[in-house]
């Protein structure tokens, strides 16, 4: 495979159409379809035209062009660590540094979830990056040679392309994620076929060698998660921190490019430090992201984010948004949001709502007063007081829109 390299109209784009506070950058981000991803290089995302890479000074390349088959959003095809990165395609898996060229990984010919032969449901194929490697959780039918007992964790240098077995795993995991030091793994407590899944039993390994660092199960308060509540996704840190999300969507998204994120609608939150045998529930709002013991998270309303240190309990609000700003995800919710140590990135779009009242009553249209931005910040060069971002000036003709009260 060549490297992936396109042009479209909008690979530099303007900056962002907020009127931003000290401190904050923003790019904006047509057609934005998932992201951002912080990365050592810049903010990653996905939009129509493909994988964007934008830099510190706000310039955007094409990083892989569109055309990977994805079933409507439910499986991921890119995973990204600080500096490597891997992407499916239908021919296969390919990976290689952020910005460089893409090495094909022979060992994941038939496992691509990008393959139209492999329906979600058919059976599950996890990747996780964690440094230079890419770490792949196959099933026995995607395992090389005689068929195994049990599937297998694989280790993919993306240097060489050279791979070893790190682990054997007793079954496909629910859920593979990783950071620069640990992969977790986790589990549903049922196994029977048709059964509501249970709460899950995560694994966390060292990413080193492939050693158990240790197992953690659901706090005792934390109920069984029948249709529709599920768990919806997992993640660990560098210092072994875990959080879990459910969401109560009737409809469990996939799960976000960078990582098993937490889906936008939630119900439950637990998470787990280093050793611990059990987790402790946490109250968070919106699409929480965990990095360094810490959690950034939109307020349930998506009008604010703050930042919840786990270990000592406190809670910041980071950035207000006012005026005609929400943020604004790739399925129309809050929940864009990434954290990586002191950089904190996420959308959000400026629109107003245009009320028309017709003989059946009123109906509420959402006006876009700019395309869809990413926001990042340094949290070290906060204030102690939350940023306002307050969004595109509303136009004098949406000024005394009524209150929409559509049913």
């Amino acid at each position: 495979m060549g490297v992936l390299v396109a042009v479209l109209a909008f690979a530099c784009p303007a900056a962002a159409s907020a009127v931003l506070p000290t401190g904050v950058t923003g790019v904006d981000a047509p057609g934005l379809q998932s992201g951002p991803f912080i990365t050592a290089a810049g903010v990653a995302w996905e939009s129509e035209g493909g994988i964007m890479l934008t830099n510190r000074g706000g310039r955007s390349k094409v990083l892989a062009p569109p055309g990977a088959h994805n079933w409507e959003g439910s499986v991921d095809l890119a995973w990204f660590g600080s500096d490597w990165w891997a992407l499916a395609r239908a021919s296969g898996v390919v990976g290689g540094r952020i910005g460089g060229g893409l090495r094909k990984l022979p060992l994941l010919r038939k496992c691509t979830p990008a393959s139209p032969k492999i329906e979600p449901g058919l059976f599950r194929v996890h990747y996780a990056i964690s440094g230079e490697h890419l770490y792949a959780a196959l099933p026995k039918p995607c395992l090389p040679g005689r068929h195994r007992p049990q599937g297998e964790l694989v280790e993919i240098d993306l240097r060489s392309g050279r791979w070893r077995v790190l682990a054997r795993t007793p079954r496909t995991p629910d859920y593979m994620v990783a950071s620069a030091r640990y992969i977790a793994l986790a589990y549903s407590t049922s196994k029977a076929p048709g059964a509501s899944a249970g709460p899950l039993s995560v694994r966390v390994l060292d990413a080193a060698t492939g050693a158990l660092a240790y197992q953690v199960a659901p706090p005792p308060s934390s109920p069984e998660l029948p249709e529709p509540n599920r768990v919806s996704g997992i993640q660990v840190d560098d210092r072994g921190d875990v959080l879990v999300a459910a969401e109560s969507s009737a409809e469990a998204p996939g799960e976000l490019a960078h990582s098993a994120q937490p889906a936008p609608e939630r119900s439950v939150y637990w998470w787990a430090q280093l050793g611990a045998k059990r987790g402790h529930e946490v109250q968070l709002g919106k699409a929480a992201v965990l990095s360094d013991g810490r959690v950034a998270f939109f307020s349930a309303g998506g009008e604010a984010i703050g930042v919840k240190d786990l270990h000592t309990g406190t809670t910041r609000t980071i950035v207000r948004l006012a005026g005609s700003v929400s943020a604004d995800g790739p399925r129309g919710e809050a929940e864009g949001l990434s954290l990586s140590g002191n950089e904190l990135a996420w959308v959000q779009q400026s629109s107003v709502l245009q009320v028309t009242r017709t003989q059946f009553g009123e109906t509420c249209t959402s006006v876009p007063l700019s395309p869809v931005e990413i926001l990042s910040v340094d949290l070290r060069r906060l204030p102690s007081s939350p940023v306002v971002v307050s969004g595109a000036p509303i136009p004098p003709q949406y000024a005394n829109e009524p209150v929409c009260i559509e049913v």
